[in-house]
């Protein structure tokens, strides 16, 4: 895949996520998706000034996003949502026990983890609804002045 088309894939998908209708997903299969979208909630959940993952359509991201990865990547994905789900723990139990090797990762679902929330988070960090609500992007303006710059 050329880079121009990952760039054409990616601008589309907040346009699509917001069509309305539930994701079907297209890489994933429903069981997975369904775990997919519990993890990356429980990582980054609603609450007051964030919209949570959910609502920034960060599965749908992470879905469409693996659709058109490399198989190598592909298979990865699968086999670290199997070991998430292998942990036998609820997403937000998971997501602490995750995080607390997250830094010196030795296990493939410790790894697969670091991978899961760079991605996870690089997703809600493209939402509109994460720009809006949690960032506070009021959109590209010209201001006279930055009250917090100077004296």
């Amino acid at each position: 895949m050329e880079r121009r088309e990952l760039v054409q894939i990616l601008a589309a998908v907040p346009a699509l996520a917001q069509s309305g209708r539930p994701h079907q997903p297209r890489f994933f299969t429903p069981d997975e998706y369904e775990l997919l979208d519990s993890l990356t909630d429980a990582l980054i959940p609603t609450g007051p000034g964030s919209p949570g993952a959910r609502a920034a359509n960060v599965g749908y991201y992470i879905d469409t996003v693996l659709l058109y990865a490399p198989k190598q990547t592909q298979q990865s994905w699968r086999e670290g949502l199997g070991g998430m789900r292998a942990l036998g723990l609820p997403p937000e139990r998971a997501m602490e026990k995750l995080a607390s090797t997250e830094a010196a990762p030795s296990t493939p679902v410790e790894r697969f983890f670091v991978m899961f929330k760079r991605m996870t988070v690089e997703a809600f960090c493209h939402a509109e609804i994460a720009q809006r609500e949690f960032f506070h992007y009021k959109g590209n303006h010209a201001v006279r002045e930055f009250p917090g710059c100077g004296g």
